[in-house]
């Protein structure tokens, strides 16, 4: 139920940004949204069984039997040195990862409350609560994206595979964006897509660590694994393309090329879902960029229409954390926080 009433303090708070016309008062809405979210996710011991497991990782680190990652476990082996808890570890993830995440809001969106509220309910609990690692690779996919609409391509590509060092599928996602913006896209779709199904029908695991070291072989676990593919996925990768389309005078031309880049690989990732489920979780990054999509068409319009524009956003919003409470775990998360 906590997950739900969250979700309702942000639409209230998100209304009244979209509402105010005062400096100081949509400041001190964002301060109170940034300090309630580290609280709210570093104060949490739930998450699903992935946050069993990292918990497991974390207290037995010298006898883990399985690899997340380089630099996770630098991250790991750099808390316990200081002699923090798995709860105050999970509060120092909360202060690096949120305000990384809630400032690229800010710099790309006029609301960046309503931007917080948008990803609250898109991903933030699956992504900052659950996917330990792809939260943490997120800030560095956020940094790249950002470096590469500057053109500083190589401090771009670097953060690009720091973040495949926390999780492989960051460094896969960025890749998929970076090829689709080539000349020639639809040769490495079409590219893309064979060889992705070829593995699915195979039922070929892909081992990513034998080619980069350091990177987590569970990549090759979900290539394979089953899982069901959630409308969700169709729903927002539809809106966002239809959104892009008619707010496209808000991006400048290097963001045009990006945005539509990230939007097709969203599209080859949903078709690909439905062969191999897992590979949905790629489509977390991007969710993030679906974000700065709504908030931007939400502040294209007038400030009078602003509220009733983004209704069906909220209305949405609520359906889908209910949703995912009443569904994830058996329903684990209904009641589950602390």
């Amino acid at each position: 139920m906590i997950y739900i009433s969250v979700a309702i303090f942000f639409a209230a708070l998100s209304l009244l940004e979209l509402l105010s016309n005062n400096r100081q008062t949509k400041q001190g809405l964002l301060l109170l949204a940034v300090v309630f979210l580290i609280a709210f996710t570093g104060l949490r011991s739930w998450g699903g069984t992935d946050l069993d497991n990292y918990r497991d990782y974390y207290i037995n680190l010298d006898d883990a039997k399985i690899s997340y990652g380089f630099l996770y476990e630098m991250l790991n082996r750099f808390a316990l040195s200081l002699g923090l808890s798995f709860t105050e570890f999970l509060i120092l993830i909360a202060v690096i990862v949120i305000p990384s995440q809630i400032y690229f809001f800010y710099k790309t969106c006029a609301f960046p409350v309503t931007a917080l509220f948008v990803f609250y309910i898109l991903n933030f609990i699956w992504l900052d609560h659950i996917l330990l690692r792809q939260s943490i690779a997120s800030v560095f996919v956020l940094s790249g994206v950002w470096l590469l609409l500057r053109q500083r391509k190589m401090l771009s590509v670097t953060s690009f595979v720091v973040a495949g060092f926390f999780h492989a599928s960051a460094l896969i996602a960025a890749m998929s964006w970076v090829a689709m913006m080539a000349r020639q896209p639809y040769k490495i779709l079409v590219a893309v897509l064979v060889i992705a199904l070829s593995l699915a029908f195979f039922h070929l695991p892909v081992d990513w660590s034998e080619f980069i070291p350091g990177l987590s072989p569970n990549i090759g676990r979900y290539l394979v694994e089953s899982e069901s593919v959630g409308i969700s996925n169709v729903l927002e990768t539809a809106a966002a393309i239809i959104l892009f389309q008619k707010g496209r005078s808000q991006y400048s031309d290097q963001e045009i090329i990006w945005y539509s880049a990230m939007l097709w690989s969203s599209v080859v990732i949903v078709v690909l879902s439905f062969d191999v489920a897992p590979a949905a979780r790629f489509l977390e990054y991007a969710r993030l960029f679906f974000v700065v999509i709504f908030v931007r068409y939400i502040q294209s319009n007038s400030p009078t229409l602003r509220p009733l524009v983004a209704m069906p956003i909220y209305v949405y919003g609520l359906a889908k954390i209910y949703h995912f409470c009443v569904t994830f775990d058996g329903g684990a998360a209904f009641n589950a926080y602390l």
